[in-house]
């Protein structure tokens, strides 16, 4: 087919490269176009391309903070203003600003008085502005004078903006009526120091052209009237001015040398806090000259800016916020009040729920009911007998009342207002007639000295009853009447007695309503509701306290750049501002011109082009995330991922957006809590939120339908196309976006009315949140398939080859996991500080400075194994040490655990709180080893080896019992822990088996169950907590009549309750013959063999596979290295584990991995990020994600019905990361996809323009 764009040959070629640059670009000028070097061919485009790849990117975030220089008269959370001697400080001849008329701080008006008998001296708030010969009256035909014993307020008009800021200009006054406002003539500046004394020094300033320089002469009328001081000021002066400016004190004048004078014009001090170059003390100096009002600038080391962390050893760092999270808070009266005075939410103590409930005839269940959750309360004995009985005793049968009785006095609950007891899953041993009449249940103790009253499960609870609150409640009450606004409003803001409402809401509201906890229960901090997790909340509970002095860790934002005052006050960061001059504010307004400014001037228009590609493939939308209809650094910041990555791996934007707070408010994943979390807490069963995980599927990586290579759908044997993933896949990869919580509030970006949220830095990962069961993949496996083993981590792995260790600086407090925030402030906690001949404290301190110091690199990842020196010999794991003065944490390497596991230990919580007993693998280092001793009155308290390395240490089973030997003691059971501050207890070693089972749900669901009557709620026989497992044939299933067959046990709902054990075989008995057999048949990951003690492997080469034999025989402890497809270097185990059905093998399923430990205080953010990695790499590498981006590219960029051919070119580049010589050879690779997009024949043909199948709706064109 012959076609051309023009048969004139110089327009033809003008207009092929038009249509090249229209699709690279955001539209060719007639300057780019001339200057194309030649025709356009696939060299010169591909020239071109190769050309745009090397230009400097153009950050949008950082081209908005260059152009903030708007007025800032007072310091506030977020920035200061400039000093007078600052360079870039800017001057005015003029006397009033458009501030003056809105000023705040002045209670008692706003006044301009007139001071002497001529001049006369023009006050302001008492403050000298002026001299004049007059009053400076504007001729009117009301005009009435100056009356100097007066002063004349200046709120008189609500339009400020009239205010006109130059010399002669209108500004308004209310006249001697009161009434009405009178303009009189903003008058220059000028003083009579014979005459006239100021409070500060007069600033000398450099003349004109000299270091003083004129600025915003576009604005006509107060042209030449405003100056900026180009260079700075050093002269003894400075020093004698207030560090930082306040609208309150005197103003500041300076005088040129031909006597001309110039008042100080204070605008925001925007500083430059970069990744590259973070604030030298984190911006601690400004908030101490500030008296903290400005925030600490800060920022928290995370995974995007921890390469350009450095040590701060200024006095003044400031280290940011400690973790609030475990702000501990007593729920008692005067805590829930000031949390309403804080929040203003309805928070009650719940208290006279009939057992009942609504329904005075419904039955309850009875304790002896196998999981059933009772509430009781504990009275005096007399309560239940005799003449003053309050309550009539249960008549019972003495096995039943022998049962409950038992299970009341076995429980470990010291709520001392109401107690919680949970039935096991085998029930009780009731009388059958017990079973089902018995709901009211009062008994007496078994010493006659007290009576338990069962009573509702919520009688004593706290809530959140806002939402009862709201004029289309859900509780039913019409807003005249609603006793909740009632009892606020009538001064009794804490009980709320069910009785008095004078109708039934409870059964059909409680689900409405937000259960905080228990009276006189302790909670953290993040128990508490979204709404109720501000900062100021924190900090009346002793929260956000700054740690700081020297050896502080100081870290920087991308791109958070310093403003320049040369380029003039485009923009506002400063939402109070009510003086911008003229500064774009509104938060659209300011991305769209930062945009366009971009997009028709930068540079490096492909990368732009590419950005503006990416963000409609990956979106945020404004209207989804609270600040955007105001806020624009946190949105600019979010589009500079894309511009950062536009050449680089797609897998570094999946990250990034994956923490990204916006993101994460977009698609409601912000705080989003598991089901398990939910449930222990609130007793809800819920969902974990499913937005983001549909759509970092459906849009941003594999999306809906199984492709072909070449973009083509893959279809069935019916020819219906195979969908990408179902909604159990969705719901799975949703427990994983559980956690991400927002970081704390900063100094130093942008300001938002109302809004106490960073939607700036990434997310936090809460582990306490996080959901802490297997997950499963796309693919016919689990999201831990292919990682290590932790029970194969080589003996006292943070000595070994690949141990990281992150640098924390003066403070204890570590990222990786938490523990109790007593233990970081507390000056008898030990530490475990490393001895000076320890070859780990020198690979820690290898670098020293010129005065023999320690250097303290931010991160350190051992390249050899060390020998263990002192306490190191005698620890099984480390978590935080110290280092001189300063601590480092150890990072243990990713590593899975098997969710079931043989020869189980219970361990049990030190402070023997309810439901804290669980089982644990004796492989490792879990909990405390518990010495108890062999005389029988001692052996209900257990201490601490006394040597121990320090507070929260965790060992393996046999070190405890080899510790507990050493000091003459065993390891065993214990009631209570002895002579132990209670912050600094965990989990401890008990001597008692542990057997770990199964439920199976009708759909072959599964859920673990440990064998406790004290079980962890995560894992009681009660727990909802199902995931998929992968049978080998059929599952058990429960028949409805009371059979699950002849292993397991029927429950009431429809499932089976079975137990288990694990059997491990070695999968390949001799060498494989291909990396193909290796990756398709192993699922466990193995570490690096040379991480262990040399001669512990062997090894066996066939062809390109590496086998490591543990003593020099091929078995299940053999490592095979291969590398598979995506050029990934992959170590696997020769092993495979299978859980089976005790009594019936045959009932089996692979054994299932997880990175989360289901002990909820080894439950750690490090294992969270590292379960997230794992997902992403799983959509990454998901053979579905190459064909589905680089359509989505093509579609952007040239064709919205792309040719096969063309998919399948693109595919090829993004999947080997080359395009003929551009990209980098890595998978994902964006510049040799991009490349791929603009140079392949169907993008630089003109031909198919002629094709009326060929085209898509026009991006952006703005040139």
């Amino acid at each position: 087919y012959d076609y051309s764009a023009s048969d004139d040959p110089d327009r033809a070629r003008d207009i092929e490269i038009a249509r090249f640059l229209n699709t690279a670009t955001f539209g060719a000028t007639a300057s780019e176009i001339f200057e194309f070097p030649g025709n356009l061919t696939k060299e010169t485009a591909s020239d071109w391309v190769a050309s745009q790849l090397n230009e400097t990117a153009t950050s949008h975030r950082a081209y908005l903070r260059k152009r903030v220089n708007t007025r800032m008269t007072s310091p506030r959370d977020q920035f200061i203003p400039d000093h007078p001697c600052d360079k870039g400080s800017r001057w005015r001849s003029y006397t009033f600003t458009k501030h003056d008329g809105h000023q705040w701080w002045y209670q008692t008006g706003r006044n301009i008085g007139l001071k002497g008998d001529g001049p006369y001296v023009i006050t302001f708030a008492g403050h000298a502005r002026t001299t004049v010969d007059e009053f400076p009256w504007k001729k009117h035909w009301l005009n009435i004078g100056f009356d100097q014993s007066k002063e004349y307020d200046v709120k008189c008009t609500h339009d400020y903006q009239k205010v006109e800021e130059w010399i002669g200009g209108n500004y308004f006054l209310k006249n001697d009526y009161g009434r009405t406002c009178q303009a009189i003539l903003n008058p220059p500046i000028y003083f009579d120091l014979t005459k006239t004394t100021l409070p500060n020094p007069v600033v000398p300033l450099p003349a004109l052209g000299e270091g003083l320089e004129l600025i915003d002469t576009h604005i006509l009328e107060s042209a030449g009237q405003h100056f900026i001081l180009a260079n700075g000021l050093e002269d003894d002066v400075c020093s004698m001015l207030p560090d930082v400016h306040d609208e309150t004190e005197p103003p500041i004048f300076g005088q040129m040398p031909d006597g001309t004078w110039l008042q100080f014009d204070p605008h925001v001090d925007v500083e430059e806090n970069t990744v590259e170059n973070p604030l030298p003390d984190g911006g601690g100096m400004r908030s101490l000259i500030t008296n903290e009002i400005s925030q600490c600038s800060n920022v928290r080391r995370n995974m995007f800016n921890e390469h350009g962390c450095v040590l701060s050893h200024e006095p003044t760092s400031c280290a940011g916020t400690y973790n609030t999270r475990s702000i501990p808070i007593t729920l008692n009266a005067d805590s829930i009040d000031a949390i309403y005075k804080i929040t203003g939410l309805y928070l009650y103590i719940v208290y006279s729920i009939p057992l009942t409930g609504d329904d005075p005839d419904a039955a309850i269940p009875s304790p002896c009911k196998p999981g059933q959750h009772s509430r009781w309360q504990f009275n005096p004995a007399s309560d239940c007998q005799g003449e003053s009985a309050q309550f009539t005793l249960t008549t019972l049968d003495p096995a039943t009342e022998t049962a409950i009785r038992n299970l009341i006095e076995n429980t470990k609950d010291w709520n001392p207002v109401v107690f919680d007891t949970y039935t096991p899953s085998e029930g009780l041993t009731c009388h059958p007639d017990d079973m089902d009449i018995l709901g009211r249940v009062n008994l007496l103790s078994s010493d006659g000295t007290q009576c338990y009253i069962r009573t509702h499960p919520d009688n004593y609870n706290i809530f959140d009853m806002t939402d009862c609150t709201h004029p289309e409640n859900p509780c039913g009450f019409t807003s005249w009447r609603n006793p909740i606004v009632r009892k606020k409003e009538g001064g009794q803001p804490i009980y709320f007695n069910y009785r008095a409402v004078d109708q039934p809401f409870w059964d059909s509201s409680r689900h409405h309503l937000k259960k905080i906890g228990r009276l006189t229960d302790t909670v953290m901090f993040r128990d508490l509701s979204n709404e109720m997790r501000l900062d100021e909340v924190a900090k009346y509970f002793g929260g956000l306290q700054s740690s700081g002095g020297e050896s502080v860790v100081v870290c920087g934002s991308r791109n958070e750049v310093s403003n320049d005052p040369s380029l003039g006050s485009l923009f506002g960061l400063e939402i109070w501002n009510h003086d911008n001059s003229g500064a774009v504010l509104n938060g659209a307004s300011v991305r769209e011109n930062v945009f366009f400014a971009i997009a028709l001037h930068a540079k490096d228009q492909l990368r732009q082009r590419v950005a503006w590609a990416l963000s409609q493939i990956v979106v945020v939308v404004p209207d989804q995330v609270e600040s955007g209809w105001i806020q624009s650094e946190n949105f600019l910041h979010f589009y500079d991922t894309f511009v950062e990555h536009a050449f680089g791996s797609y897998r570094d934007i999946l990250k990034e957006i994956t923490y990204s707070p916006m993101m994460a408010e977009n698609l409601s994943f912000l705080n989003s809590k598991s089901g398990g979390y939910l449930f222990e807490t609130q007793g809800k069963y819920a969902f974990a939120d499913e937005n983001f995980s549909r759509e970092i599927m459906q849009l941003f990586s594999i999306g809906l339908i199984l492709l072909n290579d070449d973009g083509t759908e893959k279809v069935d044997e019916n020819g219906i196309p195979i969908a990408a993933y179902t909604n159990d896949e969705i719901m799975s990869m949703a427990r994983i976006f559980t956690g991400f919580v927002p970081p704390s509030l900063r100094g130093n970006t942008e300001e938002a009315m109302g809004i106490f949220r960073n939607a700036l830095d990434e997310t936090v990962i809460d582990p306490v949140y996080h959901d802490r069961f297997p997950k499963h993949d796309l693919t016919g496996g689990y999201i831990g398939d292919g990682y290590p083993l932790c029970v194969d981590l080589p003996d006292k792995m943070f000595l070994r080859k690949g141990a990281v260790y992150r640098l924390l600086g003066n403070t204890r407090e570590p990222q990786a996991f938490e523990d109790s925030p007593y233990i970081y402030d507390d000056g008898s906690s030990r530490v475990m500080a490393l001895d000076e001949t320890s070859m780990l404290r020198k690979e820690l301190c290898k670098d020293v400075n010129e005065t023999g110091s320690c250097t303290y690199p931010m991160t350190v990842t051992l390249s050899s194994n060390l020998n263990c020196t002192g306490q190191e010999c005698d620890a099984d794991e480390l978590r935080v040490i110290q280092v001189g003065s300063v601590f480092y944490e150890y990072w243990r390497p990713a590593c899975v655990e098997q969710v079931f596991f043989n020869d189980a230990i219970a361990i049990k919580h030190g402070r023997g709180s309810i439901r804290t007993v669980i089982c644990a693998n004796p492989k490792l280092a879990h909990a405390s080893e518990t010495c108890v001793t062999n005389r029988k009155k001692w052996t209900k308290i257990a201490v601490r080896y006394l040597k121990y390395n320090y507070d929260t240490e965790r060992v393996k089973y046999a070190t405890g019992q080899d510790r507990c030997a050493r000091d003459g003691w065993n390891q065993g059971h214990f009631h209570y822990m002895y002579d132990i501050d209670k912050f600094k207890l965990g989990f401890q070693w008990t001597d008692s088996s542990c057997k770990i089972r199964m439920k199976v749900d009708m759909f072959g669901l599964v859920s673990i169950v440990h064998r406790s009557s004290d079980a962890d709620v995560n894992v009681r026989n009660d727990n909802n907590n199902y995931f998929k497992v992968y049978w080998d044939g059929d599952y058990p299933k429960n028949d409805l009549n009371g059979s699950c067959g002849s292993a397991c046990t029927p429950l009431d709902d429809g499932g089976c309750l079975c137990d288990v054990t694990v059997s491990e075989v070695a999968v390949f008995t001799s060498l494989p013959s291909s990396d193909e057999e290796v990756l398709s048949n192993l699922y466990i990951g193995a570490f690096d063999p040379t991480a262990y003690d040399d001669g512990t492997y062997t090894t066996e080469v066939n062809g390109d596979i590496i086998a490591y034999h543990k003593n020099g025989v091929l078995s299940s402890s053999t490592i095979f290295e291969v590398t598979d497809k995506f050029g990934r270097v992959r170590l696997l185990k020769n092993s495979k584990e299978t859980v089976g059905v005790v009594g019936s093998p045959e009932i089996s399923f692979r054994s299932v991995p997880d990175f989360i430990s289901l002990i909820n205080e080894e439950a750690a953010a490090r294992d969270v990020i590292y379960e997230v990695d794992a997902m992403l790499d799983h959509l990454f590498y998901h053979d579905n994600t190459a064909p589905f981006i680089a359509k989505r590219l093509i579609q952007h960029f040239t064709t919205s019905n792309p040719d096969p051919s063309y998919v399948k070119a693109v595919v090829t580049a993004f999947r080997t990361g080359k395009y003929e010589s551009i990209g980098s050879g890595q998978y994902g690779d964006l510049s040799a996809a991009i490349a791929a997009v603009l140079l392949e024949p169907d993008a630089l043909s003109v031909v198919l323009d002629a094709d009326p199948f060929h085209g898509s709706v026009r991006e952006p064109l703005m040139k």
